[in-house]
């Protein structure tokens, strides 16, 4: 799986919430530069904010009332900033009525704004440090005020009043590069400070310098009216010109909600399209969870953990594959996930993976919790969870997120069932026969090829039958789980195990010599060994006798007689009176068979003369059927 969507997974500072160190240090620097400028201007001048107020009542509740609008219907930009359409406003307000009312206005609006997203990720369960949420409150009202003070060092009402009397071109010219002296500083300030955060180039230039940048240009028009209502005092035009602004305010936001929801469904998209290639690249179940996983937790930055829970089928136990942001919180996302599922959409506590475990959830996280239907209305092949970091809240675009990702697991358990029963013995988890023969063929192949060594094991488990007669078919099947169980014990992940019919069973063992997988072998007897169990009153020790083969050590000609090789040195290893043989067919070399004893030291013959007494147990144990002896 390719590493884009991990790269997506967003930072995560501790004590710097979503912001880097970098991001953090350059706006306070900036946040206390500008507050430190306007508490020098207002100590210069007390009556700046509050003189020119008593002259121009309605006018400045107009245009703070249509700053406020303006303000409320910011668009968001950048994961955690706002972008309000209301410089126009801001620069009306300078023109008109001086820079004091300007920088009140500013402060009401942009504030008020700012203390309503505090309120609002609080209430999602979005917390940053407190006081990075109080830097990040003042940084743009005061850095926006300042910009406008500098300017209203250079121009005045009283000039542009003149400027109106005389030609109206000019009053234009002056209106625009005053909305430029605001606007460009300010852009340019924010956007180093988005690009500190890791924000690249290109996102900024997409989604904030370019759209806003042409949404100012295209209400310069009607801040430029603002002024002529103004001049001519005229409070019902200016009114009408407010409401026009508030209006198409309004009307550009929805046009950026809309924008913006259709780059959420694409990335939507692309995050499952992703996925399910990643998912249908494999047909291992745990592959198949870990993918998942990865996939949610870099598409949803709140996610604490993701649970994909298997359920039991005839391709396998119950099964929680689980991905987390932090290795140690694994059995808690568990836990929340068990809890979730058990009390949203009711599945017993016995259906789960350690069913006997209680339901109770340790962490005070929302959960994501989906089932996985199966075809026909038949019971849920799974479950998924997403366990979200405690404290925050699950948002409509998570839960649809989940909903899109859980059709692809349903998809990707659905091919792994049936993959599952196609090439696993459903008694033993081991290979089937047909796996195993075109494993073989891959191999010979491969070897013929590339001059490389592969071995093949027959292997025939001692006194099935017997065991079958006395105890039951029911015995005779935990024989051969026991059986496989020391099989996979013995061989590397890289082997191929498999049923190959009844009471035997072949092992593929790729890039190994002869010497090396008699060795094996040998292990693997040995292993077979102690896995004895009990029978009522008995005690089943198994044992296997084993055949080896091997390319291009015993110079077969094609894998069919690479195959009846080793059969005929298992037929051999069966003649023998005593268990635990292994046969070597002839090689090129020797052109005779080994026979190789597997010694009692290294078999549990031990376990027949330490068997519990009546006295020690409270039963009496009279008989011991070890596939070791011939009865």
């Amino acid at each position: 799986m390719s590493g884009t969507l991990v790269k997506r997974v967003r930072l995560r500072l501790r004590g710097t919430g979503p912001f880097t160190p970098a991001h953090v240090a350059y706006v306070f620097v900036l946040t206390v530069v500008s507050c430190a400028w306007l508490a020098a201007l207002l100590m210069s001048d007390p009556r700046l904010l509050t003189h020119p107020l008593r002259h121009h009542v309605v006018a400045f509740l107009t245009f703070l009332t249509l700053a406020v609008a303006s303000r409320m219907m910011a668009l968001p930009v950048a994961g955690t900033g706002s972008f309000g359409l209301d410089t126009s406003v801001f620069v009306a307000t300078l023109l008109t009525l001086g820079v004091g009312p300007a920088i009140t206005i500013i402060l009401i609006a942009t504030l008020g704004r700012g203390l309503f997203d505090w309120i609002r990720r609080s209430w999602r369960g979005v917390h940053w440090p407190f006081s990075l949420s109080l830097l990040r409150l003042f940084f743009g009202p005061a850095l926006t005020a300042a910009i406008l003070s500098l300017l209203g060092l250079v121009v005045s009402p009283e000039a542009f009043a003149s400027e109106m009397k005389l030609q109206v071109v000019h009053s234009v010219g002056l209106f625009l590069g005053t909305t430029a002296g605001l606007v460009l500083p300010q852009f340019t300030l924010m956007v180093i400070s988005y690009r500190l955060n890791g924000i690249p180039w290109r996102t900024l230039l997409a989604d904030v310098v370019g759209p806003g940048l042409l949404a100012e240009l295209a209400f310069v028009p009607m801040g430029f009216a603002l002024t002529f209502s103004y001049r001519d005092r005229d409070p019902l035009t200016l009114t009408a010109v407010a409401v026009s602004y508030v209006i198409f305010t309004y009307v550009f936001r929805r046009m950026w909600r809309n924008s913006e929801s259709l780059r959420e469904q694409a990335r939507e998209l692309e995050v499952v399209e992703e996925a399910g290639r990643a998912t249908a690249s494999t047909l291992d179940i745990a592959e198949i969870g870990r993918r998942i996983g990865t996939s949610l937790l870099a598409a949803i930055d709140r996610a604490q953990g993701v649970v994909l829970t298997v359920a039991t089928s005839e391709a396998g136990e119950a099964n929680h594959l689980v991905r987390a942001v932090d290795r140690r919180d694994k059995s808690n996302v568990v836990l929340a996930a068990r809890w979730s599922l058990h009390r949203e959409l009711g599945v017993p506590s016995e259906s789960l993976p350690d069913g006997d475990l209680p339901v109770t959830s340790p962490l005070e996280s929302p959960v994501i919790s989906l089932a996985l239907p199966g075809q026909g209305g038949t019971a849920p092949l799974g479950w998924l969870s997403v366990v979200l970091r405690p404290g925050t809240r699950v948002i409509a675009s998570d839960r649809r997120l989940c909903e899109h990702l859980s059709r692809q697991g349903t998809i990707a358990i659905t091919n792994w069932r049936l993959y599952t029963l196609a090439t696993e013995d459903g008694l033993t988890g081991m290979f089937v026969r047909r796996y195993v023969e075109a494993r073989i063929r891959e191999e010979f192949e491969r070897s013929v090829r590339s001059g490389g060594s592969f071995c093949l094991l027959m292997i025939d488990v001692d006194n099935l039958k017997s065991i079958n007669d006395r105890h039951g078919h029911a015995a005779g099947d935990r024989l051969l789980q026991s059986v496989a169980q020391g099989v996979r014990a013995s061989v590397r992940g890289m082997d191929v195990p498999g049923r190959w019919g009844g009471d035997e069973f072949a092992v593929l063992l790729p890039e190994m010599e002869i010497d090396e997988g008699t060795e094996v072998a040998k292990r693997l007897a040995n292993e077979v060994g102690l896995r004895s169990f009990q029978i009522g009153t008995s005690i089943v020790i198994p044992s296997v006798s084993i055949g080896i083969a091997a390319c291009p050590e015993c110079d077969p000609s094609d894998p069919e007689a690479l195959i009846d090789m080793a059969d005929t040195a298992l037929y051999s290893a069966k003649k023998s009176t005593k268990k635990g043989f292994v046969v070597r067919a002839p090689t090129a070399q020797t052109g005779t068979q080994t026979q190789t004893t597997v010694p009692t030291a290294e078999l549990p013959y031990g376990l027949q003369t330490d068997v519990p007494t009546r006295h020690e147990v409270g039963t009496s144990l009279t008989e011991i059927t070890s596939a070791q002896s011939g009865s």
